[in-house]
């Protein structure tokens, strides 16, 4: 009974040193079973000391990653005395998802005889989002540097250019040529300055220094606004705008941000649009969020356009119904603000039947502008 309990007391010790361990520790026998495992490791699998126990990977982890983890353990056999560094990713049971790094090695006794594994797990999913990010932002540099290299110089370009050939006219006036170098020259500048325009709006909100002030304003009302702006322009092609948004229909969010998305996808759908067609804005009301609808009778988007739509580094810009001219960024521009306004955007298209923009927006409630602060 003495040497039980003596037995039993090392064992309580162990099972505590093990549990301080920094990291989540495990032990698999000579027949790759679980012996030993820390409580670090039993909240990472979501399980019980009980459940693990004698069991095999199989048994507890799914069948891609028990496969690997299996693999890598006979690959360790063969490598004594030292540690090895393996990823994997896994999901944990609140649907969070990990990046994993497994430091393991092979145990072998005196005589060499294989004895088990021993391991510890290293949640590096923090620094493979930082990663990921600096990544990303390198990438959106890059393509920053090449639009302003290519899509803002190019045009500006063609604006000197122009403005040569419209100095010969002033000195040889031929009216109906110098009236159509002035609209191109127009045209240039318009194009350039939506074109850097977006693109200081869209730097500013990936930098965090486009100011954010949340605040409740009714939807109709802007939609009205910005139909009243763009209203010459759909009549000239013969297109019919109509907003369906109900009366009082009360949103939290930056108004500045969201009346920027209406123009912008407003703007989109006339240009898209072919005269006689139709544009409708609906909105329906629900909780904590507010459907909004942009839903024209144009050209529509093929698949292809369509995976492209909101990356900015595969912008695409396409000619509108009537010749004119894009920046490409508009869309890029709205997933941002809506995102930033704790919404969701997404876009349904079929090419040549008309495209429809569907965003959310918080609701105005106490609640939900509470838990919109938060």
């Amino acid at each position: 009974m003495k040497v039980g309990g003596s037995f039993d007391e090392f064992k309580d010790l162990l099972d505590a040193l093990v549990d301080i361990l920094p990291l989540p520790f495990f032990f698999r026998n000579e027949h790759l079973l679980y012996k030993r495992i820390s409580k670090k490791y039993l909240d990472l699998l979501g399980k019980t000391r009980k459940e693990v126990i004698g069991k095999s990977i199989f048994e507890i982890w799914g069948q891609e990653e028990a496969e690997f983890l299996y693999k890598s353990d006979l690959d360790l056999k063969s490598r004594k005395d030292e540690f090895h560094s393996f990823p994997l990713e896994i999901t944990d049971p609140q649907g969070i998802k990990h990046n994993l790094r497994i430091l393991k090695r092979a145990i072998f006794d005196k005589e060499g005889k294989f004895r088990g594994i021993l391991g510890l797990v290293d949640d590096i999913s923090d620094q493979t989002q930082i990663q990921k990010k600096l990544a990303q932002l390198n990438k959106d540099k890059d393509t920053l540097l090449s639009i302003i290299s290519h899509d803002l110089r190019g045009p500006l370009a063609n604006m000197i250019s122009l403005l040569k050939i419209q100095e010969e006219f002033l000195n040889n006036p031929k009216g109906s040529e110098a009236e159509k170098i002035h609209h191109l020259l127009k045209e240039n500048a318009k194009v350039s300055f939506d074109l850097l325009d977006k693109l200081l709006m869209w730097a500013r909100n990936q930098s965090d220094q486009l100011l954010f002030h949340p605040e409740e304003f009714d939807l109709y009302e802007v939609t009205c606004q910005s139909f009243d702006l763009y209203m010459e322009m759909a009549k000239s092609k013969g297109i019919t705008l109509t907003n369906k948004i109900p009366k009082d229909c009360h949103i939290y969010a930056d108004k500045n941000m969201i009346l920027t998305v209406i123009r912008n996808l407003l703007s989109n759908a006339i240009k898209y649009t072919h005269s006689g067609g139709t544009i409708r804005v609906n909105a329906k009301e629900g909780n904590p969020f507010v459907v909004i609808s942009f839903k024209d009778s144009g050209v529509g988007m093929s698949k292809e356009q369509l995976d492209k739509v909101f990356s900015i580094d595969k912008k695409v810009s396409t000619p509108g119904t009537s010749k004119e001219k894009g920046t490409g960024l508009g869309l890029i521009l709205c997933k941002n603000f809506i995102e930033r306004n704790n919404g969701r955007i997404e876009i349904k298209s079929t090419s040549g039947k008309g495209t429809d923009v569907i965003f959310t927006l918080v609701k105005s409630s106490q609640q939900n502008r509470t838990t919109f602060a938060a």
